[in-house]
Protein backbone atom coordinates (compact mmCIF):
# COMPACT_ATOMS: atom_id res chain seq x y z
CA UNK A 1 0.00 0.00 0.00
CA UNK A 2 3.01 2.24 0.41
CA UNK A 3 3.55 2.34 -3.37
CA UNK A 4 -0.07 3.28 -3.92
CA UNK A 5 0.04 6.00 -1.27
CA UNK A 6 3.27 7.36 -2.76
CA UNK A 7 2.14 7.36 -6.40
CA UNK A 8 -1.60 8.01 -6.08
CA UNK A 9 -1.95 9.62 -2.68
CA UNK A 10 -2.73 8.39 0.81
CA UNK A 11 -6.44 9.00 0.30
CA UNK A 12 -6.48 6.43 -2.55
CA UNK A 13 -4.75 3.80 -0.38
CA UNK A 14 -7.20 4.45 2.47
CA UNK A 15 -10.18 4.31 0.08
CA UNK A 16 -8.99 0.90 -1.18
CA UNK A 17 -8.64 -0.45 2.36
CA UNK A 18 -12.12 0.83 3.16
CA UNK A 19 -13.84 -0.54 0.01
CA UNK A 20 -11.81 -3.69 -0.80
CA UNK A 21 -10.27 -4.84 2.50
CA UNK A 22 -8.39 -8.12 2.47
CA UNK A 23 -8.73 -8.71 -1.25
CA UNK A 24 -6.41 -9.32 -4.16
CA UNK A 25 -7.48 -7.98 -7.53
CA UNK A 26 -6.29 -7.20 -11.02
CA UNK A 27 -6.14 -3.47 -11.80
CA UNK A 28 -7.96 -3.05 -15.11
CA UNK A 29 -6.52 -1.01 -17.95
CA UNK A 30 -9.57 1.23 -18.07
CA UNK A 31 -12.31 2.24 -15.67
CA UNK A 32 -15.78 0.73 -15.93
CA UNK A 33 -18.75 1.20 -13.63
CA UNK A 34 -18.98 -2.58 -13.12
CA UNK A 35 -15.27 -3.20 -12.60
CA UNK A 36 -13.40 -3.92 -9.37
CA UNK A 37 -12.80 -0.21 -8.79
CA UNK A 38 -16.45 0.83 -9.14
CA UNK A 39 -16.78 1.56 -5.41
CA UNK A 40 -13.97 4.14 -5.52
CA UNK A 41 -14.36 7.73 -6.62
CA UNK A 42 -13.78 7.77 -10.38
CA UNK A 43 -10.81 10.16 -10.01
CA UNK A 44 -9.16 7.84 -7.48
CA UNK A 45 -9.78 4.78 -9.66
CA UNK A 46 -8.28 6.52 -12.69
CA UNK A 47 -5.22 7.57 -10.67
CA UNK A 48 -4.74 3.93 -9.62
CA UNK A 49 -5.17 2.73 -13.21
CA UNK A 50 -2.66 5.30 -14.50
CA UNK A 51 0.02 3.91 -12.18
CA UNK A 52 -0.86 0.23 -11.75
CA UNK A 53 -2.90 -0.93 -14.79
CA UNK A 54 -2.35 -4.62 -15.51
CA UNK A 55 -0.95 -5.40 -12.06
CA UNK A 56 -2.37 -7.52 -9.26
CA UNK A 57 -2.71 -5.64 -5.99
CA UNK A 58 -3.25 -7.04 -2.50
CA UNK A 59 -5.22 -4.73 -0.21
CA UNK A 60 -4.71 -5.44 3.48
CA UNK A 61 -7.63 -5.42 5.88
CA UNK A 62 -7.98 -2.55 8.33
CA UNK A 63 -9.40 -4.96 10.89
CA UNK A 64 -7.41 -7.60 12.69
CA UNK A 65 -8.11 -11.19 11.67
CA UNK A 66 -7.13 -12.67 15.00
CA UNK A 67 -10.44 -14.39 15.56
CA UNK A 68 -10.44 -18.15 15.69
CA UNK A 69 -11.73 -19.72 12.45
CA UNK A 70 -14.54 -21.56 14.24
CA UNK A 71 -15.85 -18.25 15.66
CA UNK A 72 -16.68 -16.91 12.18
CA UNK A 73 -17.69 -20.08 10.33
CA UNK A 74 -21.45 -19.56 10.60
CA UNK A 75 -21.13 -15.97 9.37
CA UNK A 76 -19.04 -17.06 6.40
CA UNK A 77 -21.34 -19.97 5.53
CA UNK A 78 -24.41 -17.72 5.55
CA UNK A 79 -22.71 -15.54 2.92
CA UNK A 80 -21.61 -18.60 0.91
CA UNK A 81 -25.24 -19.74 0.88
CA UNK A 82 -26.21 -16.31 -0.47
CA UNK A 83 -23.87 -16.97 -3.41
CA UNK A 84 -21.08 -14.54 -2.55
CA UNK A 85 -17.51 -15.14 -3.73
CA UNK A 86 -14.49 -15.32 -1.43
CA UNK A 87 -13.54 -11.71 -2.20
CA UNK A 88 -17.11 -10.50 -1.61
CA UNK A 89 -17.26 -12.35 1.73
CA UNK A 90 -13.90 -10.90 2.79
CA UNK A 91 -15.04 -7.39 1.91
CA UNK A 92 -18.39 -7.79 3.68
CA UNK A 93 -16.80 -9.13 6.89
CA UNK A 94 -13.70 -6.92 6.81
CA UNK A 95 -11.31 -9.88 6.78
CA UNK A 96 -8.82 -11.18 4.23
CA UNK A 97 -9.58 -13.70 1.51
CA UNK A 98 -6.98 -15.96 3.09
CA UNK A 99 -8.85 -15.82 6.39
CA UNK A 100 -12.08 -16.82 4.62
CA UNK A 101 -10.24 -19.85 3.20
CA UNK A 102 -8.75 -20.66 6.63
CA UNK A 103 -12.18 -20.50 8.28
CA UNK A 104 -13.70 -22.88 5.75
CA UNK A 105 -10.67 -25.23 5.72
CA UNK A 106 -10.72 -25.53 9.52
CA UNK A 107 -14.34 -26.70 9.32
CA UNK A 108 -13.68 -29.08 6.43
CA UNK A 109 -15.98 -27.14 4.07
CA UNK A 110 -15.44 -27.44 0.29
CA UNK A 111 -13.95 -24.66 -1.81
CA UNK A 112 -16.25 -21.85 -2.88
CA UNK A 113 -17.14 -22.18 -6.57
CA UNK A 114 -16.00 -19.39 -8.86
CA UNK A 115 -18.67 -17.27 -10.48
CA UNK A 116 -18.67 -16.84 -14.23
CA UNK A 117 -19.05 -13.21 -15.27
CA UNK A 118 -22.33 -12.78 -17.19
CA UNK A 119 -20.52 -11.08 -20.09
CA UNK A 120 -18.02 -13.93 -20.49
CA UNK A 121 -18.47 -15.99 -23.62
CA UNK A 122 -18.38 -19.79 -23.35
CA UNK A 123 -15.09 -21.42 -24.25
CA UNK A 124 -16.84 -24.09 -26.32
CA UNK A 125 -20.14 -23.76 -28.15
CA UNK A 126 -22.04 -26.89 -27.12
CA UNK A 127 -25.04 -26.30 -29.44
Amino acid sequence: MGDIAEKCGGHVAKALMRTLPGTRFYVPKKYTEKGPLADLEKEDAEALIAEFAGEIIYVPSLLATRTKPEDRFEEVEKLVDEGLTTSEIAARLGITQRHVHNIRNAAGAPKIANKVHPDQLPLFDLN
